[in-house]
C-alpha cells in the first residue's frame, strides 16, 4: 500500500480538531469534573448575573450597559442629570465584577467620572460649563464673607479659629448613612468632621425637579449633619427667571414617646434671585456661623465660638456672578477668542501603542489556545491515556 502524504495545512485543520474534540469530551483519569449545584427551585423569577457567560454572549444587566457608558465609549446623550433605576444592591455586585475583570473601566468609573447612587437609581452627573463656574463663583463669594467676618472688630478668636477650619470640599464624594453616597457641585467641611455643613447644588430645569429628593439624601441621610443645602435653580434658554433654594433639617418630635423625633428636610427660603430680564432681584441670602456644623459638635470644639454671627450674599452678587459664568460658558464652548495663524499648520501627534483588549472575536482563537496547551501537557502526562 502507498504511504499517504497529508500537506501541513491538511495536517493543522486535523490538530485543530483534535485539539477541539479533545477539550470537550476528553477527560484525563486523574481529574474529574465538578459541577456547581443547582439553585433550589424558586416561584420568584431570576435573572443570569452580571457578567456570566450564556452561549457566545454576556448577559448585560442595566447597571453594566451604563458604567460602559460610562467609559465614555459612546455617548448617553446631551443632559447633564441622567438617572437610571437599579435593583437594590446591583450597582456595588457590578463594579464587584467590574473590578476584577476590567480594571481600567473601573478605574474609569470610579476616579473620572461623577455619578451619584441611591434610592435604587444611579445618576450620571454631567455637569456643564456653566454649572463648573457658577459653583466656583458662589465658593468664592462664601470663602470672602467668611474671611471678611474675622475682621470685624468684635471677632473673638474662637470664631476666627473656626471660620479658619472652614474649607472646600469642591466635589468630594459624600458617604450617607444608607450605604448611598452623592458628588455635590460645591460643599463646605469643617476640618474633622464626618460630614460638610453646607452644600451646593446648581440645577438645570431637568435637576431642579429632584431637588427634594437631593434636599432628603443630604440632610436626613446624613443624620441631620449636613446643616444647609443651597440649590441655585438657573434658567435654560430663553428666559432668565433664576431662583435660590436654601433647605435645613426638620425634627419633629413624637407624640407619644418624647425620646423619638423625626427628621426630613423642609424648605427655609424659595426666592427669585435674577427675573426674566436679566436683572437681580432685591433681597439676600443669609448664613450664619452655626450652619457650617452641627451646633452640639461646634460649642464642644469652638465652645466661645460667635456662632450667631452672620454672612449675607446679595441677590444682585448671585446675578452677575451667574451672567458672568454664562459669558465664560459661551466662550469656552466655541465661541471664544483664541489664534489663528496664517501659516498653514501640520499636526505632529505622538504615536500610541493600542491597549491590549481582547476583542469578542478573539476571544474563540484565545481559548482554543488555551485548549491546544491543555492538550499538550496532557499528552506529557504519564498517567494521561485517550478514552
Amino acid at each position: 500500500m502507498c504511504p499517504v502524504t497529508v500537506s501541513d495545512t491538511e495536517r493543522h485543520e486535523m490538530l485543530v480538531r483534535t485539539v477541539t474534540n479533545s477539550a470537550r469530551n476528553i477527560t484525563p483519569l486523574s481529574r474529574t469534573i465538578t459541577f456547581p449545584p443547582s439553585r433550589p427551585a424558586t416561584d420568584e423569577r431570576t435573572e443570569p448575573e452580571v457578567g456570566v457567560r450564556t452561549g457566545s454572549s454576556l448577559n448585560r444587566s442595566p447597571a453594566l450597559c451604563l458604567l460602559e457608558e460610562l467609559n465614555l465609549e459612546k455617548p448617553l446623550d446631551t443632559s447633564t442629570w441622567i438617572p437610571r433605576f437599579l435593583r437594590r444592591n446591583k450597582y456595588e455586585d457590578t463594579l464587584d465584577r467590574l473590578q476584577r475583570d476590567d480594571p481600567i473601566l473601573y478605574s474609569s468609573i470610579t476616579d473620572k467620572v461623577r455619578h451619584d447612587v441611591g434610592r435604587n437609581q444611579i445618576v450620571l452627573r454631567m455637569p456643564a460649563a456653566i454649572h463648573e463656574f457658577l459653583a466656583e463663583r458662589v465658593k468664592t463669594i462664601i470663602q470672602s464673607k467668611l474671611r471678611k467676618l474675622t475682621q470685624r472688630a468684635h471677632c473673638n478668636d474662637s470664631t476666627k479659629e473656626l471660620i479658619g477650619n472652614i474649607i472646600s470640599g469642591k466635589c468630594t464624594r459624600i458617604k450617607l448613612e444608607d450605604g448611598s453616597f452623592r458628588e455635590p457641585d460645591e460643599q463646605f467641611i469643617l476640618r474633622g468632621l464626618q460630614y460638610p455643613g453646607v452644600v451646593l447644588e446648581v440645577a438645570n430645569a431637568q435637576k431642579a425637579r429632584d431637588l427634594s429628593v437631593v434636599a432628603d439624601d443630604f440632610l436626613v441621610e446624613s443624620g441631620g449633619n449636613i446643616r444647609t443645602l443651597i440649590g441655585l435653580k438657573i434658567a435654560v434658554g430663553e428666559g432668565k427667571r433664576s431662583e435660590v433654594q436654601v433647605w435645613k433639617p426638620k425634627y419633629v418630635p413624637d407624640a407619644t414617646d418624647a425620646s423619638v423625633e423625626y427628621l426630613s428636610s423642609q424648605v427655609v427660603v424659595n426666592e427669585v434671585f435674577r427675573n426674566n430680564d436679566g436683572t437681580a432681584s432685591p433681597g439676600h441670602l443669609r448664613l450664619k456661623i452655626k450652619d457650617f456644623g452641627p451646633e452640639s459638635v461646634l460649642c464642644r470644639r469652638y465652645d466661645k465660638a460667635q456662632l450667631e454671627e452672620e454672612l449675607s450674599i446679595s441677590f444682585e452678587e448671585l446675578a452677575d456672578a451667574l451672567t458672568s459664568s454664562e459669558n465664560d460658558s459661551i466662550a469656552v464652548e466655541g465661541c471664544g477668542d483664541k489664534e489663528v495663524r496664517q501659516t498653514k499648520i501640520m499636526k505632529r501627534k505622538r504615536d500610541q501603542t493600542p491597549e491590549e483588549i481582547l476583542l469578542t472575536d478573539d476571544e474563540d482563537l484565545f481559548r482554543l489556545k488555551e485548549a491546544k496547551v491543555a492538550w499538550q501537557e496532557d499528552s506529557r502526562d504519564a498517567d494521561y491515556s485517550p478514552i
